[in-house]
């Protein structure tokens, strides 16, 4: 398992969490429920971009902020 960086950034706030995952495909729908599970309590998940990246920093996946 790889840990792949999960980022959301609103404004001036930065968060970062990340999730496990074999591969880029698996980390895709890992950071999908994550986000889904991080927005409910949090505006900067909720409104903010997010970028998940792979183990060595390269951009997978992103979201603008709303």
């Amino acid at each position: 398992m790889k840990l792949y960086p999960l980022t959301a950034k609103l404004n001036q706030r930065t968060i970062v969490s990340g999730v496990l995952a074999e591969d880029d495909e698996q980390a895709t729908i890992e950071a999908t429920f994550k986000v889904l599970e991080l927005a409910t309590d949090n505006k900067v998940w909720a409104e903010g971009a997010i970028t998940l990246s792979d183990p060595e920093g390269k951009v997978i996946e992103t979201m603008p902020a709303k």
